[in-house]
């Protein structure tokens, strides 16, 4: 037998117009700061726009404090963030009538009517109670003085502003939560998804495949000293066993999670050699999450630079301090490398030791 499930077709288009009043119940806020947008006399807004009909039509200014009026009842001072429930808010979606005025729109219309939004505000704020004694469902601490409505009006103001600014700032002309380009459309959100399953299925293929060349390679070896080979052999955590906490990114599927002292980051390791005078002579990025393996490549960074410049290794060696590695650990941190005993035998500049090799480290 089939499921019975309630069906869910986002495809299916309305048989009939939607009727907004359907979307929230009678005694939701939204209804009610209509109904007092609906008692105010808006003239000031309306004397800003012409009357003659001419040019492209406006949102009607009833319409727009209605919205801030709403937002700055529940907290929302940001015209980016109005601007973003009216698409995905069903109370905002409900008080434009599904019209989508954008965070541009909103700021412009705040700080035309700034003067106007003030008064507008303190009215819709004052409410009158008659003589009736009796306990109503409000705080005593709710109530205010016209000159304490106005203060506060005053500062949803200003917060409003600065919120505004502090976005422009940060996003410029965008809203600030578009998804990427390649991300946009459903087409590359799939693609997206295809190549980071597939990043995913080909590491776990590369660490099948290391596990299953060292285990031929440890079977032919006990073959030739005449012995059998061992039934089982454990794969290695770091590379080989399956690692079922791996992720991919799906935003940038070549960044990885990386660890700092402030916490974690989704992007890359970045390393840089600097001379002692600040200089950068090599940077590069990288997906390994610590810094152990970065040595040898950095130096290898460094001495291309440097030889595009003409200068020599052993120019580079004898021009700065030099630390002595062991070959055995060449990633060693360069603050536990021993330094050069000044005493020791005089050797050709930039010449390291037997086993050993000079690197040139800044203090």
């Amino acid at each position: 037998m089939a499921h019975h499930f309630l069906r869910c077709d986002r495809d299916q288009p309305f048989l009939l117009p939607p009727d907004l009043r359907d979307w929230l119940p009678q005694g939701h806020l939204a209804w009610f700061v209509l109904d007092v947008v609906d008692q105010l006399d808006l003239a000031p807004f309306y004397r800003a726009h012409r009357d003659d009909g001419h040019g492209h039509p406006a949102y009607n200014p009833k319409t727009l404090f209605g919205v801030l009026l709403y937002a700055y009842a529940i907290g929302v001072r940001s015209s980016r963030q109005i601007e973003r429930r009216l698409r995905e808010d069903v109370a905002f979606r409900a008080l434009v009538a599904n019209q989508t005025p954008d965070h541009v729109t909103i700021a412009r219309f705040r700080v035309r009517h700034e003067q106007a939004l003030a008064g507008f505000l303190v009215q819709s704020l004052k409410l009158c109670a008659d003589d009736t004694k009796l306990a109503g469902n409000a705080a005593e601490r709710a109530n205010r003085t016209v000159d304490k409505l106005r203060d506060e009006v005053v500062e949803i103001l200003r917060q409003a502003a600065e919120a505004d600014q502090r976005d422009d700032l940060a996003h410029g002309d965008a809203r600030g939560d578009e998804l990427p380009a390649a991300m946009a459309n459903r087409a590359g959100r799939l693609a997206r998804l295809r190549q980071a399953k597939a990043q995913l299925e080909a590491e776990a293929a590369a660490r099948q495949q290391r596990y299953e060349q060292r285990v031929a390679e440890l079977a032919a070896a006990a073959r030739a000293r005449g012995k059998q080979p061992k039934a089982h052999i454990k794969p290695r955590a770091r590379d080989e066993a399956p690692n079922p906490k791996r992720v991919a990114n799906v935003t940038d599927p070549d960044s990885r999670l990386v660890h700092t002292r402030k916490g974690s980051v989704q992007g890359f390791n970045a390393q840089a050699v600097t001379t002692t005078e600040q200089v950068i002579v090599a940077a590069e990025l990288t997906q390994d999450a610590n810094d152990l393996q970065q040595l040898g490549p950095m130096l290898t960074a460094t001495a291309a630079t440097l030889g595009a410049a003409g200068i020599t290794r052993a120019t580079w060696d004898a021009a700065g301090r030099l630390r002595l590695l062991d070959d055995r650990q060449p990633d060693r941190a360069p603050g536990r490398a021993r330094a050069v005993d000044p005493a020791g035998p005089p050797r050709p500049a930039g010449q390291a030791p037997q086993g050993r090799q000079a690197v040139g480290v800044q203090e």
